[in-house]
């Protein structure tokens, strides 16, 4: 999140210069941060995945769970790094365990489907639940999935229904959300445009004076 902060205040350079005192001085968040920015890069900063791994790592020897993550990530896609499914599952399930809800979804689709770990279907149900936990609809959807194909838990058709339903509540709450900033921002408008009436006169009493409509 806070690289996301500093990202929307302009340049990623200026955001690394700040950053990077904090980072020197082995602050695991503003080291997470800047290697986020080198690995997503701007106009002003060179995209630099080797870079981030490092920052990356730097972090993770803080057991900064986002970092450990993203180093899974790096290592599943081959980021800097050759592309490794079973490094990358080591650093999923190491955020996962240090609480990282992302992580725990990750690590349980890895499990799910056998990709850098033997198949585990228990192990996929026990991540994909404490995901769940931190309201990720896509876990609450997996966990239902596990449920009604009986993957990892009895077959049970109730539980899978409960767990799709908690999912798409929390789609509709994410589309609430944006339907009120939508609405938030088209009232501002017409505030707006009220005040402007108000001030310069509605648009049809100039028409009334002019073509005496």
């Amino acid at each position: 999140q806070a690289s996301k902060q500093m990202q929307s205040l302009g340049d990623f350079a200026d955001a690394v210069e700040v950053l990077q005192p904090l980072a020197d001085a082995g602050d695991d968040l503003a080291l997470y941060s800047i290697g986020i920015l080198y690995a997503t890069g701007g106009e002003d900063l060179k995209q630099d995945y080797p870079k981030a791994i490092g920052y990356y790592q730097k972090a993770a020897q803080k057991n900064h769970a986002g970092s450990l993550r993203q180093l899974g990530v790096m290592y599943e896609k081959g980021l800097g790094v050759p592309a490794s499914p079973n490094q990358a599952a080591q650093y999923y399930e190491d955020a996962a365990k240090r609480g990282d809800a992302l992580a725990q979804l990750i690590i349980g689709r890895m499990y799910a489907s056998g990709q850098g770990v033997p198949q585990n279907y228990e192990l996929a149900v026990a991540w994909y639940r404490m995901a769940a936990s931190a309201d990720l609809e896509l876990a609450q959807y997996n966990l239902g999935v596990m449920y009604q194909k009986g993957q990892g838990v009895g077959q049970d058709y109730g539980q899978a229904a409960y767990w799709y339903r908690r999912a798409a509540a929390q789609v509709v709450l994410a589309h609430m959300r944006v339907l009120r900033h939508l609405l938030g921002r088209a009232i501002g408008h017409q505030s707006a445009l009220h005040q402007h009436e108000h001030t310069v006169g509605h648009p049809k009493d100039s028409i009334h004076v002019v073509f005496g409509v």
